[in-house]
């Protein structure tokens, strides 16, 4: 397939009620994609129907793959990407609507030197595509170096497109674990971030390219509580498993950086490696903070001994930013270990 072809990878499940509006926005895009790829996840309403009927008039390639293992959403996107051909691949969900210039803003973007995943911003609508006022994911505009954003951003998948050679030839099953699934991989979102943080640029788009339907159905959904509220319901637990996926990481990008034949690329994955061995370093000490057993003064002590370390420098550094150290504080005076 010739460069700079972009291919959609859709996971289906059940998508009846809103899958045609997506079909068409993806049939109406300015650059039309090299193909469309679907994993369905076992539907058992008229959701393959649907794409079968799309498929026989669709002005592009369709390919439509049904399982029926069940084997939830992260995994049907992932299989989805591996079976397409194009240089880029953008992850597509089953009931949002594209903007029509979506493919040709993310292309454009994946086009300049280094970058190797986009991010576009979304705005999040109601069930019948009304806006609610706000738009997600939370981000703000420019291209950033490798290692230089938050390791832990929240992106979800339809939001961005990457270049497809970002997992060629990886296990899938080998991904770093959840740290709010208890015993089940990174969802495909967080997986392909963390590896394109990795080795290579993240352009982040200013405009909304897509219409985030919110209804009571999704998997996952633009998150609604606010940051204060997310910060009261974080300590022991959540810091233990994001030390334990920071090590897990670590790990994938050395055993990554001892099979890659590219020098520059092994650079970065052994940089990658180190940065989040140093992640769990960090998280190590945080987790000292919130320690149920010790006094308020200890905890106290705890978190100077963190910030002359550098724990809480900008979270694009590794840190945990200005806005880590005032809220470990703050759960240390309300006595909060989480």
């Amino acid at each position: 397939m010739s460069d700079g072809a972009v291919s959609v990878a859709m996971a289906t499940y059940n998508g009846a009620p809103y899958l045609e509006q997506q079909l068409e926005s993806i049939a109406s895009q300015t650059l039309p994609p090299a193909e469309l790829v679907v994993h369905d996840d076992g539907s058992t309403d008229e959701t393959v129907d649907l794409l079968t009927a799309f498929a026989s008039d669709s002005p592009f390639p369709v390919q439509v793959r049904v399982s029926e293992a069940g084997g939830g959403f992260a995994d049907a996107f992932l299989h989805a990407a591996t079976l397409c051909t194009g240089e880029f691949v953008a992850f597509c969900d089953q009931d949002d609507v594209w903007l029509p210039e979506k493919l040709a803003t993310v292309v454009a973007a994946l086009r300049a030197p280094d970058v190797v995943l986009a991010v576009h911003l979304c705005s999040v609508v109601d069930d019948g595509l009304r806006p609610v006022g706000r738009t997600f994911p939370r981000i703000g505009p420019g291209v950033c170096p490798p290692l230089s954003t938050d390791p832990w951003l929240p992106v979800p998948g339809m939001a961005m497109a990457f270049e497809r050679s970002l997992i060629e030839g990886l296990d899938l099953r080998r991904r770093p674990p959840s740290h709010d699934l208890p015993g089940r991989p990174v969802r495909h979102d967080e997986w392909i971030y963390g590896l394109a943080r990795a080795v290579g640029s993240v352009a982040f788009l200013p405009q909304p390219l897509a219409l985030y339907r919110q209804h009571a159905k999704n998997v996952m959904g633009a998150p609604t509580q606010s940051r204060a509220a997310a910060a009261l319901a974080t300590g022991w637990s959540y810091y233990s498993a994001r030390r334990d996926q920071a090590n897990a990481w670590s790990l994938a990008f050395s055993e990554l950086a001892e099979r890659e034949q590219d020098a520059a690329r092994r650079e970065r994955l052994c940089r990658a490696s180190a940065s989040y061995r140093s992640l769990a370093d960090s998280l190590e000490s945080r987790l000292q903070v919130y320690e149920p057993r010790q006094s308020t003064w200890s905890r106290l002590r705890r978190i100077a001994q963190l910030a002359a370390a550098g724990g809480y420098r900008s979270r694009r550094r590794g840190g945990f930013g200005v806005r880590g150290v005032v809220r470990d504080a703050a759960m240390v005076a309300l006595r909060r270990v989480g």
